[in-house]
């Protein structure tokens, strides 16, 4: 039997073909959300975040590795965090800011390795589109993925992608803090 390794950038790349094929993108994003990537607040021309950090605050509240997730945009190694396999009841929140963004009732597990939610919970996250390039025969394509960010402090969350013709959140889970039901 043959054993495929896939990386989450050719998971990525395989979605975002999917996805940018079956979905418009402008129902889901409008132009990009500003990443508070510098010494100053976060914000864009038409939104201000409501919580805002230097980059030197957000260091000394978040490790390295969540630091390179929220505010500059990477993505974890698959099945990284034990947040991809939770199965409890109860609310997840932006590592960020603590803002309630998903609910465990709209989780979804799949074997990929990623939180995975069909629904954010109203006003909670905002989307922006994530340009990134990959090799198509030997040569440097750039492709869009819509991206997703805390509606209150602009971290980086994860992806808007259609998988098993579902339109399904793939959020870090170092984004995320879940606090179980009890």
């Amino acid at each position: 039997m043959m054993k495929i390794n896939i990386t989450r950038r050719k998971f990525l790349t395989s979605s975002a073909v999917v996805a940018v094929s079956q979905i418009a993108t402008k129902a889901f994003a409008a132009e990009p959300t500003t990443k508070a990537t510098t010494d100053q607040v976060s914000t864009s021309e038409d939104y201000t975040y409501e919580v805002n950090y230097t980059d030197a605050e957000w260091k000394e509240r978040l490790t390295e590795a969540e630091f390179t997730i929220l505010r500059e945009g990477e993505t974890e190694e698959a099945k990284s965090s034990p947040l991809w396999k939770e199965k409890r009841e109860g609310l997840y929140h932006c590592k960020g800011c603590e803002l309630t963004v998903y609910e465990s009732k709209e989780k979804t597990v799949l074997s990929k390795g990623w939180v995975f939610f069909r629904h954010s919970k109203p006003d909670t996250v905002l989307t922006g589109i994530d340009l990134f390039t990959h090799y198509s025969r030997g040569e440097p394509k750039e492709d869009k993925v819509i991206e997703s960010h805390c509606r209150r402090c602009g971290s980086h969350l994860g992806h808007i992608l259609y998988i098993n013709k579902q339109i399904l959140h793939c959020i870090n889970g170092a984004s995320l803090i879940f606090k179980p039901t009890v």
